[in-house]
């Protein structure tokens, strides 16, 4: 098994030496301790790469409600398309932000 330090791990990735020792001592990141010296697994950053990764969404339909929310607009469904729990708690979020807001500017 080979082991880097911090230091090691820093020069051979784009994060600093400061960023790794934060993930150690968070817990986000495997490492090993001995005799008092942080050292990091073979992988152990790549790990955490993945861990963290965010794939983008292949469904048109999902796509479309994380747009509505994000631009405060909200989506129209047609009477044939059946409602689905997600689409009516994303109406009801954005009746609560309006009122929100309403109440907001009166105060």
């Amino acid at each position: 098994m080979n082991l880097e330090t911090p230091k090691q791990a820093a020069e051979r990735t784009i994060f600093t030496e400061k960023r790794i020792r934060a993930w150690i001592s968070q817990g986000k990141i495997r490492h090993v301790r001995i005799d008092g010296s942080l050292f990091l697994p073979e992988g152990a950053i790549e790990e955490l790469i993945e861990r963290n990764t965010i794939e983008p969404c292949q469904d048109p339909q999902t796509h479309q409600n994380s747009k509505s929310v994000k631009t405060g607009r909200s989506t129209s469904l047609s009477s044939t398309t059946p409602r689905l729990e997600k689409d009516v708690s994303v109406q009801q979020v954005l009746r609560t932000v309006t009122k929100l807001r309403k109440s907001s500017k009166t105060s």
